[in-house]
This record gives C-alpha cells, sequence and structure tokens, in this order.
C-alpha cells in the first residue's frame, strides 16, 4: 500500500473490509501526516486529484557500484 502525506483538515474516513465479514476500518486523517491507504480507492484518488493527499516517494537505495565503477 503507498504511503500518501495528508494535507486537507482533520478528518476520519472509514475503509472497506479487507475480506468480507470484516468491519469497515476507521482511519483519521492528520494534516501533515503520513499514512498508508489503498491506491485504487476511488476517495483517495479524489484526495490526490484535490492535492490533499501527496504520494511520499520511497527513498532510492544506495547504488551498489563502487566509486571507480561510477567514474568510468
Amino acid at each position: 500500500m503507498p504511503t500518501y502525506t495528508y494535507l486537507g483538515e482533520r478528518t476520519a474516513i472509514a475503509l472497506p473490509p479487507e475480506k468480507e465479514g470484516d468491519d469497515p476500518k476507521e482511519v483519521a486523517l492528520i494534516p501533515h501526516q503520513e499514512i498508508e491507504l489503498p491506491a485504487n480507492l476511488p476517495y483517495v484518488q479524489r484526495l490526490v486529484a484535490l492535492g490533499l493527499l501527496k504520494l511520499v516517494e520511497a527513498p532510492k537505495p544506495a547504488s551498489t557500484k563502487s566509486r571507480k565503477e561510477a567514474d568510468s
């Protein structure tokens, strides 16, 4: 699940159950807090389109090349 930074007003949402028979999961959206949300949900997509959710970029892995290999 991707991680987003929420930039809107404090609110809460209910995520659909992960499997049939489970209860929906309540999630608090707090300004400037990072949160993992399913990217395929229409509400999450809407918040991204409105600029209220920003995808957190995963850190780039350190290069495995030695300095000598990188210079050539």
